[in-house]
């Protein structure tokens, strides 16, 4: 379905998916060496809050459905993976087949912000959806995490440390029963990183009183994964603990990062509800919904 007192043309329909396919391909990319104290920004630099803003709407659009193409997609668990599903089938989802990065990520600056998940994978900051480990399975390091108390995880900001539990063998996911732990996947790789020294960027994801899963999401630098051990969890299962220390000379972390988190995020919700009130107020439709209703239809 498309509107008919819409005077854009084909291509304006789709600029936003499009434009979101040419940018995000650029994150990532080595960023040249300057002795300028303040170089000019990179592709990476640049791409990345493009990339941001434009996924950020097609998502918000999937959240209001004010369309009736939209509508009929029914209930939506989570938007941005909806979005990127949509993005996916249209040959759109610009990072297919790019290798993960180790160490810091051009155009991504210690203390950004996420809401959606799937936005950390579209900078290329951790992939995957749901997993908190993310690593090379070529190099064998890992390459991420995120701490989301998905696990009972321990934060201490102000010294910088984190206590890690490793994936697998949580209870009530699916209706899973509680299981030890096994030290493959993304676990060996955090193990690897002990040995080889490598550093693991790490995420926090803080959460919304009224939900389960972690709206916002903080990146909080490189860390040092300095020991291992294998203990018994809440679970009674064996769990691998992992102890992850902040690096130093990076942007200092805060221990009222959690509350400020919070008001960002009720701020967020503000502002979305007014451009969604806005914009149907008006009677228009914005390109980023002339998109999704191209794909869709």
């Amino acid at each position: 379905m498309r509107s008919s007192s819409s005077s854009l043309s084909c291509g304006e329909r789709s600029g936003s998916i499009s434009l979101l396919s040419s940018t995000a391909k650029h994150i990532g990319s080595p960023t040249p060496s300057s002795t300028h104290k303040r170089p000019k920004l990179t592709a990476a630099a640049e791409a990345v809050p493009a990339a941001l803003r434009v996924f950020r709407a097609l998502c918000r659009e999937l959240s209001v459905r004010a369309e009736p193409c939209l509508a009929k997609l029914g209930p939506i668990r989570r938007v941005d993976l909806k979005a990127v599903e949509i993005l996916k089938a249209n040959g759109r989802w610009p990072l297919n087949g790019i290798a993960p990065i180790l160490g810091p990520v051009p155009g991504v600056e210690v203390g950004a912000e996420f809401i959606y998940r799937m936005e950390l994978a579209l900078v290329r900051l951790h992939r995957p959806p749901e997993h908190g480990i993310d690593y090379d399975p070529v190099s064998g390091f890992a390459t991420s995490i995120v701490a989301s108390g998905g696990y009972p995880d321990l934060w201490n900001f102000s010294k910088g440390v984190l206590s890690y539990i490793g994936m697998g063998g949580c209870p009530g996911r699916r209706n899973g029963e509680a299981r030890d732990q096994k030290m493959e996947g993304g676990n060996l790789a955090l193990k690897r990183s002990i040995e080889e020294k490598m550093p693991v960027r790490v995420i926090y994801g803080f959460r919304n009183l009224k939900q389960r899963t972690a709206s916002v999401f903080v990146y909080d630098g490189l860390y040092t994964v300095d020991a291992c051990r294998k203990v018994i969890g809440s679970n009674d299962c064996f769990v691998f603990e992992f102890q992850l220390r902040r690096m130093e000379g990076q942007q200092p972390s805060s221990s009222k990062r959690e509350l400020e988190m919070m008001k960002m995020f009720r701020k967020w919700q503000q502002r979305s509800a007014r451009c969604a009130s806005k914009k149907l107020s008006k009677g228009k439709l914005s390109i980023e919904t002339e998109a999704v209703m191209k794909l869709l239809s």
